[in-house]
């Protein structure tokens, strides 16, 4: 990645990863404040199982090969490390995939409950269309 557009990225608030299909991270850039990495690249060759409590990491990786065999995006929330976040998995290419984390606990505790989940699970996040806007560019 270009200096120019890693210094871009790096400041985002949502964790980035890119995703091989066996769950081994490939790419890692933002998401700084959350506590996970702390350096773009930081997570490079390293699975999710080695990032994060086997039931999270197991989730995350069914969410990757889904998405694989799919093709379709998936968004689903979860808590880890007493915090909510959303994840989006979108495919890239044939073998990995595109994940994001957000943390939503801001809006979590803004309400003083859990966040609001649609149908299928997924975070209803006040200012949705920016985030959504943001993984599609």
């Amino acid at each position: 990645m270009s200096e120019i557009n890693q210094g871009i990225l790096e400041p985002l608030p949502d964790l980035t990863l890119v995703v091989r299909s066996d769950g081994v991270i490939v790419g890692n850039v933002g998401g700084r404040h959350l506590g996970i990495a702390e350096e773009p690249g930081e997570l490079i060759g390293t699975s999710l199982r080695e990032v994060w409590t086997d039931d999270i990491a197991g989730h995350l990786h069914l969410l990757v090969r889904r998405t694989l065999r799919t093709r379709m995006e998936v968004d689903r929330h979860y808590t880890y490390r007493d915090r909510s976040y959303e994840v989006r998995v979108k495919p890239q290419g044939v073998d990995r995939v595109l994940m994001v984390l957000r943390d939503v606990s801001k809006e979590t505790s803004r309400t003083g409950s859990q966040p609001m989940l649609d149908e299928h699970g997924s975070t209803v996040i006040e200012h949705r269309a920016a985030f959504d806007k943001r993984l599609a560019a």
